[in-house]
């Protein structure tokens, strides 16, 4: 009958979109997993190329304490928040102050659009630097 059909062409219907789903979360998860850890070092990365022998040395020490985990790094969760904030490239450079401006524009752009070019809108949450400000004991 031609409600049978309706409702087979529906759940046929719903079948394939839920394997297109599906495949877009491979696809999500795939950018992650390889993405993710491009970003984290981009984000430590503390360059000593063109560096006065002084400043070098200074790089040095930060990228050091980094490694050491005396100097603050961007986790995940923090590149996460960075990605919320209408204040992540501050956020970002004041985390790692060897990334300039544009560098942390294009990390965060990167972390925003993922692999196929998606865009995270990015809203009107705080800053990491507004809490800190708000809770000094941070």
């Amino acid at each position: 009958s031609a409600a049978h059909a309706a409702v087979a062409a529906a759940a046929a219907a719903v079948r394939g979109l839920i394997n297109d789903l599906s495949e877009l979360r491979e696809r999500d998860e795939a950018a992650v997993r390889d993405g993710l850890p491009m970003l984290l070092r981009r984000t430590a990365a503390v360059p000593l190329e063109g560096a006065a022998e002084g400043e070098a040395f200074e790089r040095q020490v930060f990228g050091l304490r980094q490694v050491a985990e005396l100097q603050a790094c961007v986790s995940p969760e923090f590149l996460f928040c960075l990605l919320i904030s209408s204040a992540g490239e501050a956020d970002l450079i004041a985390t790692n102050p060897y990334l300039g401006e544009a560098e942390a524009a294009e990390l965060l752009r990167l972390g925003e659009g993922g692999c196929d070019g998606g865009v995270v809108e990015r809203g009107p949450a705080r800053s990491i630097s507004a809490e800190v400000t708000d809770h000094p004991t941070l």
